[in-house]
């Protein structure tokens, strides 16, 4: 099976919890090096936060509709 590259997706409850998880600048950085730890850095892309309060009034309560 081939490599593939990944991307990290954390959820919240609130918009106020996403806020301040997105805005960690060590986020990134933490999620990197455990990339690393694992041999997967080349392939590691990035993080998202989202919130499940902005998926229930933005997406009709969908992540599907969310991750389209």
């Amino acid at each position: 099976m081939e490599p593939f590259d990944f991307w990290v997706w954390l959820g919240t409850v609130s918009d106020e919890q996403r806020d301040h998880l997105a805005a960690q600048e060590s986020l990134e950085q933490r999620l990197r090096r455990r990339a690393e730890k694992r041999g997967l850095v080349d392939l590691y892309e990035g993080v998202t936060v989202e919130s499940q309060a902005t998926v229930d009034r933005d997406f009709e309560g969908s992540w599907f509709y969310r991750l389209r």
